[in-house]
């Protein structure tokens, strides 16, 4: 008696005969291919309509990125919206709340750590934010009505 329909024929091995019960049994082992897996949580769906909406592009054009940082305004902006999608409101959490995800993944930037999204950094782009933030919000808005193909008839901006 061989095992089968557990196993593909490519996945099944054939192993010694083992004695069951009076009878000659093949078992079969599954062998498993090296998988690498990552946590992504909801985040994928997060980023995708931030990508739509074009945030980062938007922020990063308004506001260039320092030489000295690692990470841009834009991706700031999108970690802090990350987080408070997971629940996180606290600039001081934003860091630990991401951290068990794969944010090299999700932000399309290799090397990328939560570490770097600390409450100093997204502090920073909350200053160089400030001041812009109408301008910001016109933008976006104005690329949510194209990318969603939506029909305004009035629109209200208090």
């Amino acid at each position: 008696m061989i095992a089968t329909g557990l196993y593909s024929n490519f996945e099944r091995v054939r192993l010694p005969r083992v004695p069951f019960g009076g009878d000659v049994v093949y078992t079969a082992q599954q062998q498993t291919p090296d998988v690498q897996t990552s946590d992504l949580g909801p985040l994928p769906i997060v980023m995708h309509y931030l990508r739509e909406l074009k945030v980062r592009e938007i922020i990063d054009k308004a506001v260039p990125p320092h030489t000295l940082h690692n990470i841009t305004h834009g991706e700031c902006v999108e970690a802090l919206l990350c987080a408070i999608f997971l629940g996180t409101h606290t600039l001081s959490h934003v860091a630990e709340t991401l951290e068990r995800y794969d944010l090299p993944d999700l932000f399309n930037h290799p090397g990328l750590s939560s570490e770097q999204f600390n409450d100093t950094r997204i502090g920073e782009t909350l200053d160089a934010l400030y001041g812009k933030t109408e301008n910001l919000y016109a933008e976006i808005v104005l690329r949510g009505i194209q990318a969603f193909h939506l029909k305004i008839q009035r629109i209200h901006t208090d």
